[in-house]
């Protein structure tokens, strides 16, 4: 997931950079919606620039979904907070993603859904905070 994440961050770093600009100033806000436009950017560019995404998103809709899930409903909590009600989550996509990654490195079928095939990538980020789940969080 680190170099799903290193590889979106090099080649979407334009994107990444203003989503996480957007969040950080409206952190008391609700930044998920007021961010909306630059992360639909960040996931348009890492989407096409990044290996592997599609079946990264498709292998682990269901973790990716929870996680957002729970970014959402805690999202006026500080980032202790979000670590602990939504850290155990973030592992759940962080082992799924490795998981898809392992079954498309091997040419077969991913651990999770069924079928690969190639397509573009990243999975989600990392920390526990919402900038550190830019592309996992709410841009995925």
């Amino acid at each position: 997931m680190d170099l799903s994440y290193n590889l979106v961050a090099s080649k979407c770093a334009e994107q990444m950079a203003k989503y996480q600009e957007c969040v950080l100033a409206n952190q008391s806000g609700d930044w998920s919606n007021i961010c909306r436009v630059q992360g639909v950017a960040l996931t348009q560019c890492a989407d096409t620039a990044v290996p592997h995404l599609r079946e990264l998103k498709s292998g682990c809709a269901s973790e990716i979904a929870a996680y957002r899930t729970c970014l959402e409903r805690n999202e006026q909590g500080s980032d202790a907070e979000l670590g602990e009600k939504c850290g155990g989550l973030m592992k759940t996509v962080w082992e799924c993603s490795e998981r898809v990654m392992k079954a498309v490195e091997a040419g077969g079928r991913s651990a999770t859904s069924g079928s690969v095939s190639p397509a573009s990538a990243s999975g989600p980020g990392s920390g526990s905070g919402p900038v550190g789940s830019a592309a996992g969080g709410s841009a995925v």
